[in-house]
C-alpha cells in the first residue's frame, strides 16, 4: 500500500485541499482499499474508495456495464468528497464522518442518541468494524507520514502519475489508443480502469479517455488518420460446444469465472447450450490467434465466424473471431487442455486430456464421467497403465 501510495497520494491530497477538507482524509483510501482500483469488498463494494453501487450512483458515479465509475480515481475522489463533506456536516466531526463512512450514517446517529454522546469515543453501539475504523485510520496516518520510524525500510515508490484527458468516437480500443499515443497499453489500462471492457461504450460520441500528460499531440496526430475499422480491435468469442461448462472455458483462457460472466451478461446463470458465443475478456483476435491453453498447448482452431454476435445493445462486434477451443466440461482441475496432438479416436473426442503426474485411469474417468472400460477401450490401451505427458481421448 505505501509503494502504490506514492502514485496517487499527491493527487487525492490536492483535491481535498481544494475542496477544504483534511488533507489527511486521503489516507481513509489506504484503509478502505490499499488504494487499488480493482479492490472489491466482501459486500460488493468497490475501486479505491470503495463505494457501494447504489451509494456510488446516489453521489453520481455512473455504475453500467460498460463503465463503472467507482474504479475511476478522478469521479470516485469527487463522490467520496461530497459524501465526506454530507456527513461533517450532519455530525460536525471528522472522526464520527469517517465512522458513518464505514457504518453508515444511520447507524451512527442512532448510536450517538442512543449514548447521548457527539463524541465517538464515547459511543457503545457501533460494530467492532466501525469502532476499530477511526483508530485504524489514525495508526495508518502517522505510519503513512513517516514509515520509516515504524520499521518499513525501503519501501521502493512508485511516480505520481499526472494525465489529460481526450475524447474519442464510439467502441473506441484503449490498446489502439495506447498505440497512437505511444504509451504502454497497461498504462492507459490503469488511468481507465472504469472503461470494464477495454474499449469506450457503444453509441456515445466524445467519451473522454485519461492518458498520460505530454502524450496528447503524439495521440491526436496519429489518431486522426485512424479509419473507423482501425479503432476498434476485434474481441475473441468463444462458439461454445455441447457440454462445455462456464468454468471449464474460463480455466482455458485462463480468466475467473466472474469476469467470464460478467462480460456475457450472464448474471447467475452457469448452464451453457451449444452454440451460444461466448466473448473472452481481455482478449483481442489478434492476441487469441495461436494463445497457449493451459499446460502449454495451442489453441486448436481458430477462424472467422459466419456472423458477428451482437452486444445487448444491438451494436456489432467488429470481425470477432470464434475461437472452437475445446474445453473440459468439469471445469478447472488436473490435466485437460486442448491438443494438437491426436490419440485413438480423437476425431470423435469431446476433449483431449493430458495425463498430469499422479493421475490414474479411474481418477481421469471419474472427472469425466465415464467408466474406466469405456475410457480403456475408446483409447485402445491394454491395460491400466498410463503414462504422465500422454494423451487421452474422452468420448
Amino acid at each position: 500500500y505505501l509503494a502504490r501510495s506514492a502514485t496517487w497520494l499527491p493527487y487525492l491530497k490536492d483535491r481535498l485541499r481544494e475542496a477544504g477538507l483534511p488533507e489527511d482524509l486521503a489516507y481513509l483510501a489506504l484503509i478502505e482499499s490499499g488504494f487499488s482500483t480493482q479492490a472489491v469488498s466482501r459486500a460488493g463494494a468497490v475501486g479505491p474508495w470503495q463505494f457501494m453501487s447504489y451509494t456510488g450512483r446516489e453521489y453520481g458515479l455512473r455504475i453500467d456495464r460498460w463503465v463503472d465509475e467507482r474504479r475511476d480515481y478522478e469521479r470516485s475522489t469527487q463522490a467520496a468528497i461530497a459524501y465526506l463533506s454530507d456527513l461533517h456536516d450532519m455530525f460536525d466531526s471528522w472522526f464520527l464522518a469517517a465512522a458513518g463512512y464505514n457504518g453508515g450514517q444511520g447507524r451512527v446517529g442512532r448510536s450517538m442518541l442512543r449514548d447521548n454522546t457527539v463524541n465517538f469515543w464515547e459511543l457503545t453501539g457501533l460494530h467492532s468494524e466501525t469502532q476499530n475504523y477511526v483508530p485504524k485510520l489514525i495508526a495508518a496516518t502517522i505510519i503513512a507520514k513517516e514509515p520509516e520510524k515504524y520499521g518499513f525500510r525501503w519501501v521502493p515508490r512508485s511516480e505520481a502519475i499526472e494525465w489529460t484527458t481526450v475524447r474519442v468516437p464510439s467502441s473506441t480500443d484503449l490498446d489502439v489508443i495506447a498505440e497512437v499515443a505511444g504509451v504502454p497499453a497497461d498504462v492507459v489500462r490503469g488511468l481507465n480502469p472504469h472503461l470494464l471492457r477495454g474499449r469506450t461504450p457503444p453509441g456515445e460520441t466524445n467519451f473522454p479517455v485519461k492518458i498520460p500528460r505530454g502524450s496528447e499531440e503524439t495521440f491526436r496526430s496519429n489518431f486522426a488518420r485512424l479509419t473507423p475499422e482501425e479503432r476498434t480491435r476485434p474481441v475473441l468469442v468463444h462458439l461454445v460446444r455441447a457440454g462445455e461448462t462456464l468454468a471449464g472455458i474460463a480455466s482455458a483462457y485462463e480468466v475467473s469465472v466472474a469476469e467470464l460472466a460478467r462480460e456475457n451478461d450472464l448474471g447467475a446463470r452457469s448452464s451453457l447450450e451449444g452454440g451460444e458465443r461466448l466473448v473472452i475478456p481481455g482478449r483481442t483476435a489478434a492476441a487469441g490467434v495461436g494463445y497457449p491453453a493451459p499446460g502449454g498447448d495451442r489453441v486448436a482452431e481458430l477462424g472467422p465466424s459466419a456472423e458477428a454476435p451482437e452486444t445487448p445493445a444491438g451494436e456489432r462486434i467488429p470481425a470477432p473471431l470464434v475461437a472452437r477451443r475445446e474445453v473440459g466440461g468439469s471445469g478447472p482441475g488436473p490435466g485437460g487442455s486442448a491438443t494438437e496432438v491426436a490419440p485413438a479416436n480423437a476425431a470423435r473426442a469431446r476433449v483431449i486430456h493430458r495425463v498430469r503426474p499422479g493421475e490414474t485411469l479411474a481418477s481421469i474417468a471419474r472427472r469425466y464421467g465415464v467408466s474406466v472400460s469405456v475410457l480403456r477401450s475408446f483409447n485402445d490401451l491394454d491395460g491400466d497403465r498410463i503414462v504422465a505427458g500422454s494423451r487421452l481421448a474422452i468420448p
